[in-house]
């Protein structure tokens, strides 16, 4: 479950737009920290109300996950354990048949947030398939590995996360719910530049690890 504090500090101007911010974001950030440290993952990127400014709190989480198309089967039939394990669901996926043929499959999960569950529509695109996709929906792009193959991490943001014994943040920068608080995150998934591949804990080597390489051993330490 995601909880989050304001970051620090905010303006009394900045106040009433971090109060009102629709919830969503925190759970994108949360999505982008996650899902950015697979490696068969090369783009994501946010499409419906959240790309377009008009989210509201009822609004659920359009997300498209650009995947190598040789390792699309592969993360799909991980993808429940992914949402699982990073996320706390507690129903596997369903297939989104709503949405159209976009060149992959989408999938609907509910993802538990301060005591209520938030509707993330998913969909699993191939890579190659990614730039027809974007010309034909306009998704907005909030993270891509470079052309040279390397992860960059996004930039961390102030706040407090889900609760699973890592840390998780609303998205920062400019965008279209406020001067600070709440906002997508940037699209260039600026960050510190380190590899998110493999567990950051040196303590964790030889350890199992969880579909986005996160160290199970410590996960369930923290609780979960």
């Amino acid at each position: 479950m995601t909880t989050t504090t304001p970051p620090a500090p905010l303006s009394p101007l900045e106040e009433p737009a971090y109060a009102q911010r629709p919830p969503q974001l925190t759970v994108l950030a949360d999505l982008v920290q996650a899902l950015s440290g697979i490696p068969a993952v090369t783009r994501l990127l946010v499409r419906g109300s959240l790309a377009t400014g008009t989210a509201d709190r009822l609004s659920d989480v359009d997300l498209v996950v650009a995947v190598r198309d040789e390792r699309l089967p592969a993360l799909m039939g991980s993808l429940d354990a992914v949402m699982s394990t990073e996320f706390g669901t507690l129903l596997p996926g369903w297939r989104d048949t709503i949405v159209g043929d976009l060149g992959g499959a989408g999938f609907v999960y509910l993802l538990p947030h301060d005591g209520h569950l938030l509707q993330l529509d998913l969909y699993l695109c191939p890579d190659s398939a990614v730039d027809a996709l974007r010309r034909r929906i306009g998704p907005g792009l909030l993270w891509q590995e470079d052309p040279t193959g390397h992860r960059p991490a996004p930039a961390p943001a102030p706040g407090r996360g889900r609760g699973r014994g890592r840390p998780r943040g609303d998205c920062g920068g400019a965008g279209p719910y406020g001067s600070r608080a709440g906002q997508l995150p940037d699209t260039a998934g600026a960050g510190d530049g380190s590899a998110r591949d493999a567990p950051s804990n040196a303590s964790c080597a030889g350890r199992s690890t969880s579909p986005t390489g996160s160290c199970t051993s410590c996960t369930k330490r923290a609780g979960t």
